[in-house]
């Protein structure tokens, strides 16, 4: 199974805590407050409230404090952060609905939204063909494209991104918490019914998950930096929208591959993606201010020929120890590599030996009932385990 992560992260929100706070707030109160009782002290403005001084300095205070915060909306950090999550992800999740061939239910699209690390979201979601990864991640670029563009004009806040696959369960590996059941209301004419919620009790954890973490370091304002391997999956895409992928040098991600560099990838949208989407061209970011963008001439003519000549290059020359072979789909009917189906084979034999063990004596089971068991049991452990509440 491969599971596609996506990430967006919101660079300056640390700097924003910093200025705009209730702590802040309250000091901007404060000097408002004996600014407009020293105008009053010196005869500039009277008092005709009908309060007394104190009073009446402290309520033009706060009428002032309330116009700038109709103004601006930064009266505090929480409040534009959570304005500007919600705005990524109903506007993420509408985009990939619109453009996906899979038609998903509400339920389904809100279990994209894996979890919420501080300023930063992640999607994840089940792949199967290249196509839906396109379609995921050029969702998600476009997202990422049209907020960032607003942003750059006047916001303390800009968007990067990144993504990465990871295939499970030879190189990734699963982790079910057991969180409570949730249930949720459906209401009728005749009564309210209350249904099972299925939300992710799962976290993932591997080298894939390793990669995708560190990559976000090397990412920039409008830009999708993205893995190896799904740099590999978006240029093997055949259709004619294409995002353009390029490779614009090597970084050394911390324990990643034993300490040998990474190489880094970039995804952007081409100038057919912005009229499909009506997106305005702009620059997200000036090439003086990233190391990275120096190499981006010296490859971008390249093109996707280039990135897969690239990615096999450096795949044939790493370590075997390290396990990486070229990412596959189930749909798009790739080759199970061989050596990934004699590690299922020794999981499974390894499996059918503890579970024997651990089986109780059932009376007259046969062998293939028996066997029919363990089968079931081993390609559950193996399956989406997005599994509902008891």
């Amino acid at each position: 199974m491969l599971r596609l992560f996506l990430s967006v992260d919101i660079q300056g929100s640390t700097n924003l805590k910093n200025k705009f706070n209730y702590t802040t707030l309250y000091g901007n109160f404060v000097e408002r407050k004996d600014l407009i009782s020293e105008l009053l002290r010196d005869g500039k403005i009277k008092n005709d409230s009908g309060n007394d001084d104190i009073t009446f300095c402290e309520n033009l205070a706060l009428d002032s404090i309330k116009n700038y915060i109709d103004k601006t909306n930064d009266w505090d950090w929480h409040q534009s952060q959570k304005r500007l999550f919600e705005d990524f992800n109903s506007h993420f999740l509408a985009t990939f609905q619109k453009s996906s061939s899979n038609k998903f239910s509400v339920a389904e699209v809100e279990k994209f939204l894996w979890k919420s690390i501080g300023d930063e979201l992640v999607y994840v979601l089940v792949v199967k063909d290249r196509e839906s990864i396109h379609t995921a991640c050029c969702s998600f670029l476009v997202t990422l494209n049209y907020i960032d563009e607003k942003l750059s004009k006047n916001s303390y806040y800009r968007l990067k991104g990144s993504a990465w696959t990871a295939g499970f369960p030879i190189r990734n590996r699963e982790i079910e918490f057991p969180f409570p059941s949730v249930f949720y209301p459906v209401k009728s004419e005749a009564n309210t019914d209350y249904l099972p919620y299925d939300y992710p009790r799962l976290d993932f954890i591997g080298p894939d998950i390793d990669i995708g973490f560190r990559l976000g370091k090397y990412s920039w304002p409008g830009i999708l930096v993205v893995s190896m391997d799904l740099a590999q999956l978006l240029s093997e895409y055949r259709g004619t929208d294409k995002l353009p992928i390029t490779f614009v040098g090597w970084e050394n991600l911390k324990g990643v591959w034993n300490n040998i560099h990474y190489p880094i990838f970039w995804a952007t949208l081409n100038d057919k993606h912005l009229s499909t989407h009506d997106l305005p061209k702009y620059t997200p970011y000036k090439s003086s201010e990233i190391a990275l963008s120096k190499n981006l001439e010296l490859f971008v003519s390249g093109g996707s020929n280039k990135v897969l000549e690239s990615i096999s290059d450096i795949r044939i020359e790493l370590p075997d120890y390290l396990g990486l072979i070229k990412p596959y789909l189930e749909e798009d009917k790739d080759d199970l590599p061989a050596e990934h189906k004699k590690i299922l084979e020794l999981i499974e034999k390894l499996k059918r030996s503890e579970d024997i063990e651990a089986m109780p004596k059932q009376g007259k089971m046969t062998e293939e009932e028996r066997s029919k068991i363990l089968d079931k049991k081993f390609k559950d452990s193996l399956g989406n385990k997005f599994i509902k509440p008891n």
